[in-house]
């Protein structure tokens, strides 16, 4: 075997070139001039618990309609966190108008009337500050309205405001920002179609919602989507937004060591004049009944296959049934060791995951328990059939008291974990304004899953989980055996 080693050999110098010592700064010298910040207002830290919240958070309106929640608390590096939404137009003005509205949100940080998006990016850098906005409607990209979300030091809280307002009021929209935007759109629709988790999903919203294609609340096919995309306009896009957008009918709620007198003054100054041009109302999605129909979706090549399932069920989230309810379905599915985790996966190898959640909204009447998971195609019956087992035997025998007090304990204790999080208060506190609630009615909803009994939680799951009444879509590659 031949050797592996390496020769060389030493040649000093007589000159050794070395580097530099290092010498310490004078930081007298230095810091001779330096005064630091002045200090700042006192800003109280208090528990971040419902009661607290309530009690600290300054509620206000300006003149324009503009509904304020200003939360003033001491945070983690003095960071300042906000949730502004711009409502606009009715079910009747907003017919017709998806089209135009679609691309909204993906254009909103490109650029303002003097400052193109590259500079507008440099400028939040550095401010070491981020802004970033969604759509309001689900599937319908800005058509009824926007979210914006921000985050800023505290003492850049005033210049971030500013430009938001620049960002809102002169949008730019610039056409070949607007063509990379329209491209990655269309790839990101067809991207969802070649994904069985999605493709199921979709394949149910539209059999759930049935509206016509003009009705803003309708749920588009993906070809009718990709034909919007590719007919839509800067112009229209323009031309929507200048007929829509406005601070009327808008919430904003900011936590963080803020000063709520000054932060209020600088958005009336901001804002107040930014009118929405056309009224607005809620558009509601009022409960309708759904025939249970079963899907198959033969996908090739698609290996991996997915399950969906939706149980339609006539309740908002102020229902006095929510509570129960939501702990009976994290109990079947809602984590790790649940009843069809337990089933699907652990015990016979069937699932590479299973969920189940409930979701209801405020407002309408119009909730439903959904089911996912994913399997092998080859296994799709024996998925069904032990999925629908486990739901039999859950509705028969129901769940122990020992598994209420588990899954309660893990909800109340995951409620308080939220609020913790800025941007949740946050969000929170924009809901208050919206539905007229306050901090005192979700605490009530503590203590609502705290004296939750086994007998109300089976009651809720048998009452409302009825698999005769769900409808479910399966996409993968069924063909191939």
């Amino acid at each position: 075997m031949p050797a592996n080693r390496t020769a060389g050999r030493f040649i000093p110098t007589t000159q050794a070139v070395r580097a530099p010592a290092y010498r310490p700064p004078d930081l007298d010298a230095l810091l001779k001039d330096y005064r630091g910040r002045p200090p700042a207002a006192a800003i109280e830290a208090f528990p971040m618990t419902h009661a607290e919240i309530g009690a600290h958070t300054v509620v206000t309106a300006l003149p324009g309609g503009m509904q304020l929640a200003l939360l003033p608390r001491a945070t983690k590096g003095d960071r300042v966190t906000g949730i502004l939404r711009l409502r606009w137009g009715t079910l009747d003005t907003l017919r017709g108008k998806r089209a135009d509205a679609l691309l909204l949100p993906n254009m909103m940080l490109k650029g303002t009337a003097t400052r193109s998006r590259t500079a507008l990016n440099n400028l939040l850098s550095e401010l070491d500050s981020s802004i970033s906005v969604n759509g309001l409607g689900q599937q319908a990209g800005g058509l009824t309205g926007l979210v914006i979300d921000f985050n800023a030091p505290a003492p850049h809280l005033e210049r971030v405001l500013e430009l938001l307002a620049e960002t809102l009021r002169t949008p730019a929209f610039p056409p070949d920002e607007f063509e990379q935007v329209r491209r990655a759109y269309i790839a990101q629709v067809l991207a969802s179609q070649n994904d069985p988790t999605s493709h199921a999903a979709a394949t149910l919203a539209r059999h759930a919602v049935r509206y016509d294609r003009d009705d803003p609340r309708s749920a588009w096919a993906p070809e009718d989507t990709i034909q919007a995309v590719r007919e839509a306009t800067p112009e229209r896009l323009q031309s929507f937004y200048q007929a829509y957008a406005g601070t009327s009918d808008a919430e904003l709620a900011i936590v963080g060591p803020v000063d709520p007198a000054k932060v209020t003054e600088q958005l009336r100054a901001l804002f107040d004049d930014w009118r929405s041009p056309q009224s607005h109302a809620r558009i509601p999605r009022p409960w309708q009944p759904v025939q249970a129909e079963r899907y198959v979706l033969d996908m090739p090549d698609k290996t991996n296959a997915a399950f969906s399932a939706v149980i339609p069920v006539e309740l908002d989230d102020s229902d006095a049934d929510i509570p129960a309810l939501f702990t009976a379905v994290q109990l079947l599915g809602g984590r790790a060791g649940s009843r069809l985790w337990n089933r699907l996966r652990e015990q016979e190898g069937l699932s590479y995951g299973v969920n189940a959640t409930l979701g209801v909204s405020a407002g309408d009447r119009n909730g439903r328990i959904t089911i996912t998971g994913s399997f092998a195609p080859q296994n799709r019956e024996r998925f069904e059939a032990a999925m629908h087992d486990e739901l039999d035997k859950v509705l028969r025998d129901g769940f122990s008291a020992l598994e209420v007090d588990f899954a309660k304990d893990a909800i109340l204790r995951g409620r308080r974990q939220y609020l913790t999080q800025e941007r949740n208060v946050a969000g929170l506190l924009a809901d208050n304004l919206y539905w007229q609630r306050t901090m005192a009615w979700r605490e009530q909803r503590d203590k609502d899953y705290a004296a939750l009994t086994p007998e109300q939680v089976n009651a809720a799951l048998k009452k409302y989980l009825d698999p005769a009444r769900m409808s479910s879509a399966l996409a993968g590659d069924f063909a191939r055996k």
